[in-house]
């Protein structure tokens, strides 16, 4: 099969729309040397071609200064360009990007700057809640206020139009976390210790056991439901991070779902965390088994802590398929996320008693406000057991007639 053809500096990219093509291309440069990416949109690829064609015939040197009349989805390519490539994670700007492009570019993307105020973005926010995405709604929002705060400062606006534009009211999807015994159970799954499922059936009438599960694995999951790790910061996790002595672990990478290593989703996310006795028994085991590993013939291995049979880093895609099966076997619903096992973590520290600022430093929150919205409700059972465990020294004392009793001469206030 013949090498795909690279397209050469300067033709840009195409891809798809909900609604048809984007043809994105740069069409000048910032004072700094920064590319200007305009995107051009259409039902077909010829038409977004000479579309792009046309606007660079028209501007040979470059765009004109950007100002209120330019289409807000012409301003959102620049801005996205400018400020969220430049200062957030790629997964951000992917994010943003798949965001814009389903949900503004074929609805008020279309209006100029100028054109835009409050009752018209409230209207757009509404009819995105009203089929039934109310978190995306809130997260398309949530963009198109950061961007146009910028137009203010850039003075292409004098006012945010999105600024008292209200976001939507919806149920939000609380984190789904294992109680301590389904963790356990699931532990004992991932291990090879308990299996509950059942053979299956094939159309022969023949039952097939099914394949037995690998234990290999059992130390990322454990670090998971223990420490809190976010899937990317495990699949990038190397020994050099770990210190198995003092049991500190350093996190400075990630692995994207195209299994590229990039930095931390936030600067919060750069922390160290600290491995119990039972986490660190576990890696030393993971260790000698990756050490008789490595005397295996097409071995190939740069220091991942969690990896292939062959050394290779671990696909996200296939992590998830191995946790839905240590799910069944575990025989617990497979309603369960393989992010609900940090949420489990940072439940369980707060059931422990553990201070939110610490479950927050922990799992890499950017704020403990983050941290109280997430696992309100550990929180607040925390808080409750705090009061109870004040009552009930009082109250033995009060049972007991223990205690100080009221200085003389004073209502002991």
């Amino acid at each position: 099969m013949p090498a795909k053809k690279r397209r050469s500096p300067g033709q840009g990219s195409y891809s798809k729309t909900a609604s048809g093509w984007r043809y994105r291309v740069p069409v000048g440069e910032t004072p700094s040397g920064k590319a200007i990416l305009k995107d051009f949109y259409g039902p077909t690829k010829a038409e977004v071609t000479a579309k792009a064609d046309a606007y660079r015939a028209a501007h040979p040197e470059g765009p004109p200064s950007v100002d209120a009349t330019q289409l807000l989805l012409e301003f959102l390519a620049i801005w996205l360009n400018l400020v969220v490539k430049k200062h957030n994670a790629e997964s951000t700007y992917e994010s943003y990007l798949a965001t814009i492009d389903l949900y503004i570019v074929d609805s008020i993307g279309q209006r100029p700057l100028c054109d835009l105020t409050p009752l018209i973005i409230q209207s757009w926010v509404n009819a995105i809640a009203a089929t039934g995405k109310g978190r995306t709604a809130e997260l398309a929002l949530a963009i198109l206020h950061t961007a146009l705060n910028d137009a203010v400062a850039w003075e292409i606006l004098k006012r945010n139009p999105a600024a008292h534009v209200s976001a939507p009211t919806f149920e939000r999807k609380k984190a789904q976390a294992m109680t301590l015994a389904q963790a356990q159970a699931f532990m004992a799954a991932a291990g090879g210790r308990q299996d509950l499922r059942k053979p299956i059936m094939r159309k022969n009438g023949k039952k097939m056991t099914p394949i037995a599960i690998n234990p290999r694995l059992e130390p990322l999951y454990l670090l998971y439901a223990i420490i809190g790790f976010r899937r990317g910061e495990l699949l990038a996790l190397r020994w050099s991070d770990i210190n198995l002595e003092t049991g500190e672990i350093t996190i400075t990478k990630s692995l994207d779902k195209h299994r590229r290593e990039k930095g931390p989703k936030t600067e919060s996310s750069i922390r160290t965390v600290y491995a119990d006795e039972t986490a660190r028994e576990a890696l030393k085991a993971h260790r000698e088994r990756m050490q008789a590993e490595h005397h295996q013939e097409g071995w190939k291995h740069d220091g991942l802590v969690f990896c292939t049979e062959e050394g290779t880093s671990i696909s996200p895609r296939n992590l998830l398929r191995h946790f839905k099966t240590v799910l069944a076997a575990a025989g617990l619903p497979s309603t369960f996320t393989l992010h609900g096992l940090r949420h489990s973590a940072g439940s369980l520290m707060l059931a422990e008693g553990a201070k939110l600022t610490d479950v927050s430093k922990t799992l890499g929150h950017s704020s403990v406000a983050i941290t109280g919205k997430v696992y309100a409700h550990g929180y607040e059972e925390g808080k409750r057991a705090a009061v109870a465990g004040v009552g009930r020294k009082f109250r033995r004392t009060t049972d007991s007639g223990e205690g100080d009793a009221p200085r003389k001469g004073g209502d002991g206030v």
